[in-house]
C-alpha cells in the first residue's frame, strides 16, 4: 500500500487519548483510510489496482508507525504485510528506490477494534453546497480563540460565509470568508458521495451491528 504525504495527514484525525485505543490508529478497510476521533470522522479512498492490503481484513495502521514515515516532495511511504504478520513501513523515492530506514510494528488490530464508523455517515441529500479555500480558511480559524464552540452560518451560497464564537470574556467574535465558485454539477466529489452510500449500509443495519458491538464489549 502506498501512501502520500496527503494520505499521512489523516493520522491528525485520531483520538489522542490512550482511554480510546481503538480510535487510536487509522483505519484501512477495502482500500480506504479512516480516521476518527469520536466527534470527527475523515475518510479517504486511497487503494490503487492490485492493491491487496485491508481489502479482505481491517488493518489498523499505528499512529507512531504513521508519524516516522515523512515522505518528501518525489518520495512515497509504502506499507506492506510482513511475512510474521507484522507492518512493515518505508519511504521510497519515485523511482522505486528504498531509503533507510526500515520501520516495523506488530499488528494491532487483533486486540483492538475499530467500531462501526457507517452509522455517523449522514444519508440524506445535501441541502446545500458551499467551496472555502482551505488557506483562507486556515488563517480565519487562526486569528480566533483555540477553544469554544464555533457556530458556522450559510445564507447563500454566493455570500461570505459567517463564523461566531464568544472569547474569554464571552464578547462576541464574528468572522466572514468569501465563498469560492466551483462547478458542482457531475463533480468528483458528489460522484464519490454517491458511490461511498452505495457501500455504507443502511443506516438501521449499521445502528444495529454498533449495538451488538457495544453488548459483546459489556458482556
Amino acid at each position: 500500500m502506498k501512501l502520500s504525504k496527503s494520505d499521512l495527514r489523516l493520522v491528525n484525525g485520531v483520538a489522542q487519548e490512550k482511554s480510546r485505543p481503538s480510535l487510536g490508529h487509522v483505519l484501512l478497510r477495502r482500500g480506504r483510510l479512516v480516521a476518527a476521533d469520536g466527534f470527527i470522522l475523515v475518510m479517504k479512498q486511497v487503494s490503487e489496482e492490485g492493491e491487496t492490503l485491508g481489502q479482505e481484513q481491517d488493518v489498523l495502521l499505528p499512529t507512531a508507525m504513521l508519524n516516522l514515515l515523512k515522505p518528501g516532495k518525489h518520495e512515497t511511504a509504502e506499507v506492506v504485510l510482513g511475512e510474521d504478520n507484522t507492518l512493515r513501513a518505508v519511504v521510497r523515492e519515485l523511482g522505486g528506490r528504498k531509503k533507510d530506514p526500515e520501520f516495523v510494528f506488530n499488528r494491532v488490530d487483533r486486540d483492538v477494534h475499530f467500531p462501526k464508523y457507517e452509522a455517523n455517515v449522514p444519508r440524506n441529500e445535501k441541502v446545500g453546497c458551499v467551496a472555502l479555500d482551505i488557506k483562507l480558511l486556515k488563517k480565519l480559524l487562526s486569528s480566533l480563540p483555540g477553544e469554544g464552540m464555533l457556530r458556522i452560518g450559510v445564507a447563500q451560497p454566493n455570500e461570505a460565509v459567517e463564523f461566531c464564537i464568544n472569547d474569554e470574556q464571552e464578547r462576541p467574535i464574528r468572522a466572514f470568508q468569501m465563498p469560492m465558485f466551483v462547478p458542482w454539477e457531475g463533480s468528483q466529489w458528489l460522484i464519490d458521495d454517491l458511490k461511498w452510500k452505495g457501500e455504507l449500509p443502511p443506516v438501521e443495519e449499521a445502528k444495529e451491528e454498533e449495538s451488538e458491538e457495544k453488548k459483546e464489549r459489556q458482556a
